[in-house]
């Protein structure tokens, strides 16, 4: 069968050639590629041009929600890969997408990790524990979430610890066996060592028991 050009338009949003054919199909082409392939209306294309015009069809559109995505929020390779994976997208077109948005700076693995290791323990006040699980969630690598953990102030558990006991338990007494348990366990399923949970609060109740001396 042959096919036709019917109709070429450019989209100046996404600065890009729409070629429609005679097939019913509707390809968008770069400018270098316009400039490349030279066809115009009413021509007739070779199978070989037409699975050219395909195969750059389905890039483009990879490359132009790859960075959408991108664009919306940081995101980690895995998550664009994964999102474009439900698209349809091909592997090898998924593949040039990443490498594509990897070289404009729009995903750094490495600096995703420590900025969501760092604003998940300064706002949310999270484990160290809780971070890794949930990076690791996100398809970054067990050495590349140590390296952003590595990178957090040796006392930031410490620190968080206190906080969550502030602010999620502090009408608790926790010279109260029962109430200290509870606490205690609360803080390990947030993902804190248990010995340095057992730490700070002791050194809590201590802090509280000279308090009401005065």
């Amino acid at each position: 069968m042959t096919i036709k050009i019917e109709m070429i338009e450019y989209d100046e949003k996404k600065a890009w050639f729409v070629y429609q054919l005679s097939s019913g199909d509707v390809f968008r082409l770069s400018y270098e590629n316009y400039i490349k392939l030279g066809i115009h209306k009413g021509q007739s294309i070779s199978s070989e041009i037409y699975h050219f015009m395909e195969d750059e069809d389905q890039k483009n559109l990879a490359r132009y929600r790859g960075e959408a995505y991108a664009l919306y929020q940081p995101r980690t390779t895995f998550e664009i890969d994964q999102r474009l994976k439900q698209e349809g997208i091909r592997e090898d077109v998924r593949q040039d997408v990443l490498n594509w948005l990897e070289k404009r700076g729009l995903i750094d693995d490495s600096r995703y990790a420590s900025r969501y290791a760092q604003e998940k323990s300064s706002t949310k006040s999270w484990s160290k524990r809780k971070i890794f699980a949930m990076l690791r969630q996100k398809g970054l690598s067990p050495d590349l979430i140590h390296r952003a953990l590595n990178n957090l102030n040796d006392t930031v558990e410490s620190e968080n610890i206190k906080t969550i006991l502030d602010k999620k338990y502090g009408r608790r007494d926790l010279k109260d066996p029962k109430d200290f348990n509870r606490t205690y366990q609360a803080l390990i399923r947030r993902g804190f060592p248990s010995g340095l949970v057992l730490k700070v609060m002791k050194t809590k109740v201590e802090e509280d028991t000279d308090n009401e001396k005065f």
